[in-house]
């Protein structure tokens, strides 16, 4: 039996190939809260890289989840003022 999914919904997970389960239970906390947001093709991608494309798939996902937006992203409108 695996172990429990915390905070995790256990159906979601059991849908997944046996592969894509058994490597979830490799990796850091961190790195399955991203894995289980992923689609279950980009799973499969993951899962088929070579290591070091995996790492580095795993670089760029984790700095793209940890970089705030930037000035650069379209800021919410101004409200106007209304009558006073």
């Amino acid at each position: 039996m695996a172990p429990r999914l915390l905070g995790l919904p256990q159906q979601a997970h059991e849908s997944w190939p046996v592969e894509a389960q058994d490597y979830f239970w490799t990796l850091t906390p961190d790195r399955k809260a991203l894995y289980f947001r992923l689609r279950d093709t980009d799973r499969l991608t993951l899962l088929a890289m070579e290591e070091a494309g995996r790492a580095e798939a795993w670089t760029m996902m984790e700095s793209r989840t940890a970089t705030p937006p930037t000035e650069s992203a379209t800021p919410a409108p101004e409200e106007e003022p209304g009558p006073g």
